[in-house]
């Protein structure tokens, strides 16, 4: 039997609200549904006991890295999400004490330390870290070249065994390491092989199975600096160098089959290195606009990249350096590279929006398309922007919906599911009836996005129209239209739940009964479906 304690649950639903699922894909509403009726779910949580728990999966997607680039990544269920985040805040802290410290300098992505306030991971500027530690390093005199290498596709290509020997060399609890097996095999059809892209609890897990890597690195001698499968190996010349390489590439097979990725792969002098770790930390602003922005920003948050703030509390000579004119004409310079840099503008995207600055909205909407591999940012910064939007929503609503047309997006179920969350979530934007008639057309996940802004724009006739569909709608569909029922007049959404109710799956009627108090949906456990 393996039960988790209530605070475990109370810490995952506090982290899934303020850091969502994952960073590419909106926070589902269920989250949200489950957050109201945390009173009465809390208890049935509390007794589940997950040597028995049935994982639900989850939907996956093909999302761009960059223009040229894709990853599929992975949205758990939602009560999912919330079983795992609350299992590896409750037994993870074996896993992380497995790994090399980080007080060794040497790995820095995902060390696990989750705080009270719901963040699952210690050090957010990790990154920024990896590049100054990596430059220290290549500052000494024993370096004189750089092993810059990437492990190819690794999410994808962990086996699983090698995750159950390390659970085991960290003393993970046994039903522990059973129930992780069980998720992990859910979400791969029973292959031995992969670890989902999205979820944050993955993070861990993939650390993990790297770790005996890293280890194999430190017993051959070699100095190195690692962030997720980006690896920086210091050697004094260039014949080390390539032995170095040899030696990483013959730990890779042999411990499970990855391979480098020859792309990102290069031997480097120490000056050319230098040059390039001054380029990649990433509070290392573009120019002295951005400097100016950035320090307002980190100013009022004291340097929290993740705290909420507020336009209206910000000086007016603060308020100025946000302005518009000043926004686009940096964003202009990112989005004129011949590169463009997308983590560093995803970087300043998330500032923009932890203060809510609109300056830049105009021309994010402008240009949708080139911004497809970072819109996971776009969309939140969006959402937070416009609610201190002065110009024309309706517009720049007219501009989201257009997007949708465009080549690279409309062949993209992910983009068009990001970007219709944002008319789904901000009603001003309005524009509901161009969104609706591409409902016949639309994908399935695509079709949840398109009854959300359905319900949000409150259009009862084209949502009556789709009663008729409900039994065959997927799960995720379906718990969008029950929600939506919400804008019927109260007789007609409590005469349609009745006519459903003996189909309705336990989380579909926490769901009613959320939307729709005075439904009779009967006794809600949405854990045990």
């Amino acid at each position: 039997m393996l039960k988790l304690s209530p605070a475990s649950y109370d810490w995952a639903l506090n982290h899934l609200l303020g850091e969502y699922d994952t960073d590419l894909f909106p926070l589902p509403f269920e989250i949200q549904t489950i957050q109201a009726l945390w009173g009465s779910l809390r208890e049935e949580f509390e007794r589940l006991d997950l040597s028995n728990y049935t994982w639900r999966g989850g939907r996956r997607f093909i999302v761009p890295k960059n223009l040229l680039a894709f990853r599929a990544a992975t949205q758990l269920d939602p009560i999912d999400s919330l079983v795992m985040s609350a299992l590896i805040y409750e037994h993870g802290a074996k896993l992380e004490a497995s790994r090399i410290p980080s007080s060794e300098k040497r790995v820095f992505s995902y060390r696990l330390a989750p705080s009270h306030d719901g963040k699952l991971y210690a050090n957010y500027s990790a990154w920024h870290d990896f590049w100054s530690e990596s430059k220290n390093k290549a500052s000494t005199s024993s370096c004189d070249f750089v092993v810059i290498a990437d492990i190819s596709d690794f999410y994808n290509q962990i086996y699983h065994h090698v995750l159950e020997r390390h659970f085991v060399t960290a003393a993970l609890d046994e039903p522990v390491a059973i129930v992780i097996k069980k998720y992990l095999q859910t979400l791969t059809d029973k292959v031995s092989r992969g670890v989902p892209v999205g979820p944050h609890t993955s993070h861990i897990l993939a650390e993990c199975a790297l770790d005996s890597m890293d280890r194999s690195l430190l017993s051959h001698g070699y100095e190195f600096c690692r962030y997720v499968d980006d690896v920086h190996i210091f050697v004094k010349d260039h014949t080390s160098a390539v032995g170095a390489l040899y030696d990483f590439a013959q730990i890779l097979d042999s411990q499970q089959r990855l391979i480098i990725q020859k792309e990102k792969t290069k031997i480097v002098p120490v000056a050319d290195f230098l040059k390039l770790a001054d380029a990649m930390l990433i509070d290392r602003p573009l120019n002295a606009q951005e400097a100016m922005i950035l320090n307002v920003i980190n100013r009022q948050s004291g340097g929290d990249p993740y705290a909420q703030l507020s336009l209206a509390a910000l000086k007016d000579e603060d308020v100025q350096k946000l302005r518009e004119d000043a926004l686009e004409g940096l964003i202009s310079i990112y989005l004129s590279q011949a590169e463009i840099d997308y983590a560093r503008l995803a970087w300043l995207l998330r500032r923009l929006a932890q203060v809510g600055a609109p300056g830049a909205v105009n021309i994010v909407i402008a240009n949708l398309q080139s911004l497809s591999p970072i819109l996971g940012p776009v969309a939140r910064y969006l959402t937070m922007a416009i609610k201190n939007y002065t110009g024309d929503c309706i517009a720049l609503g007219e501009d989201v919906v257009t997007a949708l047309d465009t080549p690279i997006i409309s062949r993209s179920p992910y983009l068009q599911v990001v970007l219709l969350d944002i008319l789904a979530t901000v009603p001003e934007l309005n524009n509901v009836d161009r969104v609706t008639a591409r409902f016949n057309t639309a994908e399935p996940a695509v079709r949840r996005e398109i009854i959300r802004v359905a319900e949000t724009g409150e259009r009862r006739d084209w949502l009556r129209d789709r009663k008729a569909d409900f039994r065959i709608m997927d799960p995720w569909t379906r718990r969008a239209f029950v929600r939506a029922a919400s804008v019927f007049p109260p007789d007609e959404a409590r005469f349609w739940i009745d006519s459903v109710r003996d189909s309705l799956r336990p989380i579909e009627r926490a769901i009613a009964k959320n939307a729709i108090p005075s439904a009779k949906v009967g006794e809600i456990r949405i854990v045990m479906e």
